[in-house]
């Protein structure tokens, strides 16, 4: 009768139990998966959300620049090119031969590279970067490259190599050749 009742136990654990644990266990198996996807999701919305106000942020920067910045090419380009001339001539500065060339940057934005070998002593070549930083022209130092003069009696003299930008607004609808 033991042996019965043992078999009759079994089988109910078989037949009931067994495979109601079994669901349990999936059960649990998915809420713990969902929980996962549920906090990946999270996260991933997080991310979108930052980069959206990054987006924004960035778009309205562009949009300030643009109107409130950046000068109109052909109001300001003679002014700002006149002022670079007059920071490359600074005291203690020899400029050996300077480059110009206009590019267009993006939709609106125009941009003159110069380019300069300039000779002088470091606190020249300091003073003109910080009058370059100093400008109220929107310029930008795109590269900077020192190399010690070798020639005899040049008294700590360097070679710099800079290169500068002056950025303008191009007015919608005119374009170089206009």
């Amino acid at each position: 009768m033991v042996s019965a009742l043992a078999a009759v136990n079994g089988l109910g654990f078989l037949a009931f139990t067994l495979p109601r644990r079994m669901q349990e266990q999936g059960f649990a198996s998915r809420i713990e998966t969902v929980r996962v996807e549920a906090a990946r999701q999270k996260e991933a919305r997080a991310t979108a959300e930052a980069e959206a106000r990054l987006v924004r942020q960035n778009d309205a920067d562009s949009r300030r620049l643009l109107d409130e910045v950046l000068p109109k090419e052909e109001v300001a380009i003679s002014s700002t090119l006149a002022e670079v001339e007059k920071l490359l001539a600074t005291p203690g500065l020899k400029v050996a031969a300077r480059s110009f060339a206009r590019e267009e940057e993006g939709p609106g934005v125009v941009r003159v590279n110069i380019r300069a070998p300039l000779e002088g002593g470091y606190r020249d070549l300091t003073a003109l970067l910080l009058a370059v930083e100093r400008s109220k022209a929107f310029l930008t130092v795109d590269s900077v490259g020192f190399r010690e003069k070798k020639e005899t009696g040049t008294g700590g003299q360097v070679v710099l190599q800079i290169g500068i930008s002056a950025w303008f607004r191009r007015v919608e609808g005119k374009t170089r050749a206009e």
